[in-house]
């Protein structure tokens, strides 16, 4: 489980309560951090726990009951405040349902910059094989990579196409579901100078926030495979799933 990071002596009473939905590599981790000093907060609560009821449900051995009452009994023993998580954005219906009260933000990455993230990270690191096998199921294991593609192929990592559309089905599931008055949308280039957009929609003392922390979790070092494929096949494959969020978004990526 993820440590829970509480304000001295009172973690019992919770004055908000907020989660972050954005796709991993998006900065939910940065947006658990400024919280981080004064609130209880976790980045990936209780994570492998979720993973295995999600391939369950995939694989029909649990069901949309189960995960609700997860969901409940999460609530009932964290009492985290906030509770940062790019799984969060795969039960975000249900968070909506499960924790009415609740205010979501949805930290949103330039899919771009996301890829070459997301790419360097699943190079690194050896994952549960329940996380294996989410990525099959969330990234598209029976898809053939093109001939432009054989990098990936080669590195075993999925297809440019898998990874754009959960992309764009995260981000475009995220703004259809959450009621347009419980979510703030932020782009992750712009944490730092939305701070006071996030502590107003928290409810929350700007000064209760860690401008220091808004980077957090950034990657050791780049791998170059993304370099590898041509830039402009990369740029068609972001366009032909991304473009209605980037025109709405990152206009400027599209000029």
């Amino acid at each position: 489980m993820a440590p829970i990071t509480s304000a001295r002596g009172r973690w019992h009473r919770r004055r908000l309560r907020l989660f972050g939905i954005g796709s991993p590599k998006s900065g939910t981790h940065s947006l658990e951090a400024v919280f981080a000093e004064h609130y209880r907060t976790a980045h990936e609560p209780e994570a492998l726990v979720l993973v295995d009821l999600l391939v369950a449900m995939a694989d029909g051995t649990a069901t949309e009951a189960d995960l609700r009452s997860y969901l409940r009994s999460r609530e009932r023993r964290l009492r985290l405040e906030v509770n940062c998580a790019g799984l969060n954005g795969l039960v975000v219906e249900q968070l909506v349902d499960v924790v009415p009260k609740a205010r979501f933000v949805l930290t949103l990455r330039d899919p771009f910059d996301w890829l070459t993230s997301l790419v360097d990270h699943s190079l690194r690191g050896d994952p549960a094989p329940t996380y294996v096998r989410l990525r099959e199921l969330r990234y598209g294991a029976d898809r053939v990579h093109p001939p432009e593609e054989q990098p990936l192929a080669e590195a075993g990592l999925f297809t440019l196409d898998g990874y754009l559309t959960s992309w764009a089905e995260r981000n475009e599931r995220a703004l259809a579901v959450v009621p347009a008055a419980r979510l703030l949308v932020v782009r992750t280039d712009q944490l730092g100078a939305r701070l006071g957009d996030i502590a107003e929609f928290a409810g929350v003392p700007l000064s209760t926030l860690d401008a220091g922390k808004t980077h957090e979790y950034a990657a050791p070092s780049r791998s170059g495979l993304l370099d590898l494929l041509d830039p402009g096949y990369v740029r068609e494959r972001v366009l032909a799933h991304c473009r209605p969020l980037l025109e709405r978004y990152f206009p400027e990526r599209l000029a």
